[in-house]
């Protein structure tokens, strides 16, 4: 899913935070988490792609799908699990602004994502890309297989 879509929807969803807590810290805090989860593509960039790091390499190699292995730590429907128990136990206004921003930012993920790149069914949870060692064509569900 595009920066654009989620910079959009994360300021909706702070501004509701904030319109109806009136809290600037749950705002922000929702409104940072569902943009900045997106820097574990950085990271993976870093760990697996074979060219010098630009801003124009970084982008052509994640949004020409031209990475063999995909880690993407923050994305993850265990971390996302966590996050919300986090948030109903201590019930701070960051906590429960990261967990809301993070859990919109995956859900958009899901379903955007899901429908212009052959994901596996399991593609977000973190146990399964780790099982399959991070690679590309065991995480991905080529055009007609069957899962």
């Amino acid at each position: 899913m595009k920066l654009s879509h989620h910079i959009a929807a994360s300021t909706v969803l702070g501004g509701g935070m904030y319109a109806s807590s009136g809290s600037p810290v749950l705002a922000i805090s929702a409104f940072i988490s569902g943009v900045l989860i997106d820097l574990d593509h950085v990271v993976d960039y870093l760990f697996f792609a074979n060219d010098k790091f630009t801003v124009r390499n970084f982008f052509t190699w994640y949004h020409k799908n031209l990475w063999d292995r995909f880690a993407v730590v923050l994305h993850s429907w265990e971390l996302m699990f966590l996050l919300t128990v986090l948030s109903c136990l201590f019930q701070h206004p960051v906590i429960i602004g990261i967990a809301s921003g993070a859990c919109l930012h995956m859900l958009m993920d899901q379903i955007a994502n899901s429908r212009t790149v052959p994901l596996h069914r399991f593609f977000y949870f973190f146990a399964f890309r780790m099982s399959k060692g991070f690679q590309r064509k065991l995480i991905l569900v080529e055009s007609g297989a069957s899962i």
